[in-house]
């Protein structure tokens, strides 16, 4: 589990729901003490400053919530959001296993998951290992929250194991891949992909390296059906009939398809044996000539009747096993053989036309319908005589664009969400319908989109048609409205819609009263948000997808404590150093020397989208000249000063500073994490100057204390003065 250390103080999170409904916040927070000059940047940082105190945090901020920094007495801290990530401790651990870079995305798909699915998950994900452990990390990450549930709840979750070994099994057998893992589990950010030997239309064999992205969603991933349904998505099925069931009457497609063959019929493994290439660049040849693509166009002509059946199954052992089916069938299938051959490939669909076909990556995306012995022939349709609308691929948690350009001349449609205020809404779900090829049926609908940050989203749409759009969102809907008669070819269109609500705004005005800033202590504020996290539903299924947005947008401001609280209460307020939805930013400001001032980074202003952040405080004070154990100073200090430990973390020793504006009598002693005296440094009258005292990491007894948390704390008492007691924290490391 993810947690939050300052100055070695750990913080225990909160209580956690059993299911967690917002997304997680995966971070980490370091703190650091040291001396650096730096440059100047807004207010001056110079040399004569010095790193007092530093902090990191990384995470994700949900629609509606904020990340606040409080300074106050010396100090700093975070606020306004759980400081926990909603893990339990094994999902925690798994975490850590996972690379760097599926980090997020997996705390993300475990916040949504109940301890007991979390901890299902976690324990086969610590179970695993190279070269398969970011394969099945992905799988859990990428995998939509409902599916995981699913398989969790009838004890499917090894079925992800079984299909990552599978992707490694078959790839030992074919020759025109390898599978190229860079780095392994013990390296924070490996990662795989595959490599091919690909034949170029001048005949020339080259190798082709595909993105890492389209490996795991298009090879690994392990949703490859006819109609991406909901809990029928991933599962071990008896190919008979097609239902749920434990292995061995249920199967799963990766190895079936692969390996296994009804009576009669061809094995793939042994149509794709001694294959070289991948594709050689052929267009419409379904055979050996065409490489591992026309090898199985021409498999599934063999195993396949075109032909509407009685009984039409989603999976693709099923759809096997009954060698009988249309478009939908035949893509399905296409899909899920394919991967079996390690071919990165998706399922592409003309709703309001009724057809569905496939498309394989090999630098790019590539027509494929081997019911028609289509390869690379996108215009093919055209011959039929067919009006496309909108052609949309899907991804297999649910998200699915349009990629109508390919196939018919288009034009690209823009919609734009606005609340009753003139403000973008992002999140809203805008459908999109036309005319179906059959005139029987009306008005259909062919694609689907959510809106941004700015309110907006985008389809590219055939030409000659109508179109009409419907928008749902959490602050109004719009029923269908027509928005592009006979579409023309190349046309741009730019429509905009007015919902009934209003979205959250922050009421929120400059401060021109700039406040005087005190000269001993200056902080400096770095923030980026690289990107924002889109949540929608596959329109079909209900399915949750999670869509990465780049860059990110977040809202930045400074102010002191009555505006922060009258911000807190919802009221009108002043701030300083405002930036609105911005990508990054960096602030430095003198603190005033008296008050609580508050930092905020807000995404109270989305309803949907949330955003990933990465925030730097660094905190500075003057510096000051140090005499040791002697008050024989150049000039006596003028305040009571008690600094932290430098350095810190630190092994084996660190120094300890403090400054006596008057003679005191001075304790300054060492405690452990359970309160605990165990060594004093300084128990003696001391005229006043300036202080460093050096704790060498051992106790009373002289043993050397062990990794963790130590405070120290200094006691000062002044004649009859009341007496004055700090305390600081520090980290010993090996």
């Amino acid at each position: 589990m993810v947690t939050l250390h300052r100055c070695g103080e750990t913080l225990k999170p909160e209580e956690k729901a059993p299911m967690m409904k917002k997304t997680a916040i995966l971070f980490t927070v370091l703190m650091l003490s040291f001396e650096c000059p730096l440059s100047t940047f807004g207010a001056e940082i110079g040399p004569d400053w010095t790193l007092s105190d530093s902090a990191h945090f990384l995470g994700r901020i949900p629609e509606g919530a904020r990340l606040a920094i409080r300074f106050e007495d010396q100090s700093f801290s975070f606020e306004g959001i759980a400081l926990e990530d909603g893990l339990t401790d094994l999902a925690g651990e798994a975490v850590k296993k996972a690379p760097e870079w599926l980090q997020a995305d997996l705390t993300d798909n475990f916040s949504r998951l109940a301890d007991s699915h979390q901890d299902a998950y976690a324990e086969l994900i610590l179970s695993v290992e190279d070269p398969i452990v970011d394969e099945v990390v992905f799988q859990v990450a990428h995998l939509a929250p409902e599916v995981l549930i699913y398989l969790a709840d009838r004890d499917f979750p090894d079925l992800l194991v079984e299909n990552a070994e599978g992707v490694y099994q078959n790839e030992a057998f074919l020759d025109y891949v390898e599978v190229v893992d860079y780095g392994s589990a013990s390296d924070a950010d490996y990662y795989s992909t595959t490599r091919y030997r690909l034949q170029t239309v001048q005949g020339e064999a080259v190798d082709l390296e595909i993105p890492r992205a389209i490996y795991y969603w298009y090879v690994v991933h392990p949703v490859a059906l006819r109609y991406v349904t909901n809990d029928e998505s991933v599962r071990y099925v008896n190919p008979r009939s097609g239902s749920a069931a434990s292995p061995p009457t249920g199967v799963f497609w990766r190895s079936y398809l692969f390996e296994r063959a009804d009576p009669g019929y061809p094995v793939l493994k042994d149509q794709l044996a001694g294959c070289p290439t991948v594709w050689n660049s052929s267009v419409n040849v379904d055979s050996t000539e065409n490489g591992a693509v026309g090898i199985v166009s021409q498999w599934a002509q063999d195993v396949m009747e075109f032909k509407r059946p009685s009984w039409r199954p989603i999976q693709p052992v099923a759809i096997y096993h009954q060698h009988l089916g249309t478009c939908s069938e035949w893509a399905g299938l296409i899909t899920a053989a394919a991967r079996c051959a390690l071919i990165p490939t998706t399922n592409a669909q003309a709703m309001a036309n009724d057809h569905h076909w496939n498309e394989f990556w090999l630098d790019r995306w590539i027509h494929w319908e081997p019911v028609n012995t289509y390869i690379d022939y996108p215009r093919g349709y055209e011959n039929w005589g067919w009006n496309f609308s909108a052609i949309v691929n899907h991804r297999g948690d649910g998200y699915v664009w349009t990629t109508t350009e390919r196939y018919t001349p288009s034009a690209v449609l823009t919609v734009e969400v606005l609340d009753k205020g003139g403000l973008p809404v992002d999140g809203a779900r805008v459908s999109l319908y036309a005319p179906h090829r059959y005139a029987s049926y009306g008005i259909s609908l062919c694609a689907w989109q959510y809106t941004d940050a700015s309110g907006q989203c985008a389809f590219a749409v055939g030409d000659s048609l109508d179109y009409y759009v419907a928008v749902e969102s959490a602050i109004g809907s719009l029923s269908r409205t027509q928005v592009i008669s006979e579409c023309e070819a190349g046309e741009n269109t730019f429509w905009s819609c007015t919902l009934e609500g209003l979205m959250p705004r922050l009421s929120l005005e400059p401060d021109e009263n700039v406040p005087n800033g005190d000269e001993s202590r200056m902080v400096r504020i770095r923030f980026n948000a690289p990107y924002g996290v889109l949540y929608g539903k596959h329109l079909e299924n209900k399915n949750t997808f999670a869509k990465k947005l780049v860059p990110g947008r977040i809202d930045f401001f400074v102010c002191d404590l009555e505006n922060y609280e009258r911000y807190l209460s919802g009221m009108s307020f002043e701030a300083y150093e405002i930036q609105r939805d911005t990508a990054s930013g960096e602030v430095t400001f003198a603190l005033p020397e008296d008050g609580v001032w508050v930092a905020v980074l807000s995404n109270e202003e989305s309803l949907v989208i949330g955003q990933e952040v990465e925030v730097t405080v660094e905190q500075y004070e003057r510096k000051t000249t140090t005499v040791a154990e002697t008050e024989d100073s150049l000039e006596l200090p003028k305040i009571l000063s008690f600094s932290q430990n430098t350095p810190n973390p630190f092994n084996p020793s660190t120094t300890i500073r403090f400054e006596l504006p008057h003679a005191a009598s001075v304790d300054l002693s060492v405690f452990n994490i359970s309160g605990q005296k165990i060594r004093t440094l300084v128990h003696q009258n001391k005229p006043a100057g300036s202080y460093s005292v050096i704790w060498d990491g051992v106790d009373k007894s002289g043993n050397k204390v062990a990794s963790g948390v130590y405070f120290y704390r200094l006691a000062v008492q002044v004649k009859e003065m009341e007496k004055v007691v700090r305390t600081r924290k520090m980290v010993r490391l090996e």
